[in-house]
């Protein structure tokens, strides 16, 4: 594949199918998409990538030591401290560009107007609405990271014995719980924020109610609901900082492909077979 006669590496449409190809597993089987799909999609983000950074390059061709210097903490964060930023000097410079360009493009949207946030708000009330949510403690025996199965098993059953002869909850769990900071309080959650066979357990259990020992893939644990709060539709002026975020990043989002689209329409690309 070329982009304005300059050749594009396919090891680098290899790398990009590999890394969406494995970021599929992370979504449901009916999600997934197609193989060929995929392949496809590949192309076309690294078509964009190069068309944007090209510009980006053209337009920034110097960037600041304090560019680069906050970049790199931002590599180290993801990459530890044993990062070498010498090794990586062009990348970095050229991802500064991007981000620029990126920035710039999107700063270009139209504001978001109390009409547009009412009528998005209208139209979509109950994705803007509270969902359902608890308040729970557990105790927790971990069965990963070199753990005994068996002596976590036995640990979680004396715990659970405990609480049956009255003992109270929060000071089994300081006693007997993996994570016994703030007495294992989770504190209130919707679903999403835990493993799913946790919140199998807690979403179906009753404010006050302690629960039987159950397993995860963590361990074992006993839950203890303190509060439930069922879902409940927000006001406009409640939701209205939400309804205005997300039509905020739609607009971003539409700058930004107006603006690549603009890259595609002025290229000359060439395609593979």
């Amino acid at each position: 594949m070329k982009i304005d006669g300059e050749l594009i590496e396919p090891q680098e449409l290899s790398a990009e199918f590999r890394r969406l190809m494995q970021s599929q597993q992370d979504r449901p089987d009916a999600l997934r998409l197609p193989e060929e799909e995929v392949r496809e999609l590949a192309v076309e983000h690294v078509i964009n990538k190069h068309l944007i950074l090209r510009e980006a390059r053209r337009r920034y061709p110097e960037v600041t030591a304090d560019e680069v210097r906050r970049r790199v903490r931002e590599l180290r964060k993801r990459f530890g401290q044993e990062f070498d930023p010498s090794q990586h000097r062009e990348a970095i410079e050229d991802d500064v560009r991007a981000d620029r360009l990126v920035s710039e493009v999107q700063a270009s949207a139209p504001k978001v107007s109390e009409e547009a946030a009412r009528a998005e708000y209208e139209a979509n009330r109950s994705s803007y609405a509270e969902p359902e949510r608890v308040h729970v403690s557990h105790i927790v025996r971990h069965t990963f990271g070199g753990a005994d199965p068996g002596v976590a098993l036995k640990q979680i059953m004396e715990a659970q014995r405990l609480l049956k002869s009255g003992s109270p909850f929060e000071a089994v769990a300081q006693r007997f719980s993996d994570q016994h900071g703030q007495a294992g309080d989770l504190g209130t959650f919707a679903r999403g924020a835990m493993v799913e066979k946790f919140e199998n357990v807690v979403f179906r259990m009753k404010a006050g109610e302690t629960s039987d020992v159950f397993q995860t893939e963590f361990g074992y644990h006993i839950a203890l609901v303190h509060e439930k709060h069922p879902a409940r539709e927000r006001s406009f002026e409640e939701a209205k900082a939400d309804v205005r975020k997300a039509l905020r990043e739609r607009e971003r989002q539409a700058a930004l492909d107006r603006f690549v689209e603009s890259l595609r329409d002025a290229a000359r690309i060439e395609r593979d077979g």
